[in-house]
């Protein structure tokens, strides 16, 4: 996450929508020393901030907090809420679902079968994976209410213009995200109808949303 005081917005890292690269970008533009961020480990940035950034440094949920999360830790305020822009990037669930698995497969050293991704995500979202069961959509509500800017992650360059004509010319560019757009034959090679399902019932919230922003 990131709380950036000198230009009033938060940004909060959904896992697997190019939180890291993000991170990363806006951290290098668009923060100074009084701002509160979580590290970003493939850029080399420590973490910076109050004692909350201490408290959990060492839980990996920490760099993935929501914003309810923060604002029950007093890291966000009401003020916060009413006058920051709260940035959190949506991504189709199907794609996000296939990112994660391809992840953990280089993580843990397994080969990435059709057969080991429906098993894994038989249940929608990956059992063993908690940040995997939060829904996008959750991300951005604080008791009942969505405070949400959603980028959608095959218009992150149209967003990051529209950012830069708010906030300033950023000094570096935004690098190549880690991860592509997964191809349609990609995810129809590793979905069945029953797998398919069984992620559009869990994530429908996170469905709908997309599709309701993808055209803008």
């Amino acid at each position: 996450m990131i709380r950036s005081d000198s230009h009033k917005f938060i940004f909060l890292r959904v896992p697997k929508n190019a939180s890291s690269s993000l991170a990363q970008w806006l951290i290098m533009n668009y923060t100074d020393k009084d701002d509160i961020y979580t590290e970003v480990n493939d850029g080399g940035i420590p973490h910076r901030g109050v004692d909350f950034v201490r408290k959990y440094s060492k839980d990996s949920h920490f760099i993935h907090m929501k914003l309810q999360e923060l604002y029950d830790e007093g890291v966000v305020h009401k003020g916060h809420l009413k006058d920051y822009e709260t940035i959190a990037v949506i991504r189709n669930p199907l794609e996000r679902q296939l990112s994660l698995f391809f992840f953990l497969s280089r993580l843990h050293g397994y080969q990435p079968t059709v057969e080991k991704f429906r098993k894994d995500f038989s249940s929608g979202c990956h059992m063993e994976d908690t940040n995997n069961q939060i829904l996008q959509t959750d991300y951005t509500t604080v008791n009942g209410v969505d405070y949400g800017t959603w980028w959608v992650y095959e218009n992150i360059e149209n967003h990051i213009r529209q950012f830069q004509s708010k906030h300033g010319k950023a000094k570096s560019i935004l690098g190549k995200l880690k991860a592509g757009i997964t191809p349609l034959d990609k995810i129809n090679e590793f979905y069945d109808d029953k797998t398919k399902r069984a992620v559009y019932e869990y994530y429908q919230k996170d469905f709908n949303l997309y599709e309701a922003l993808k055209g803008g």
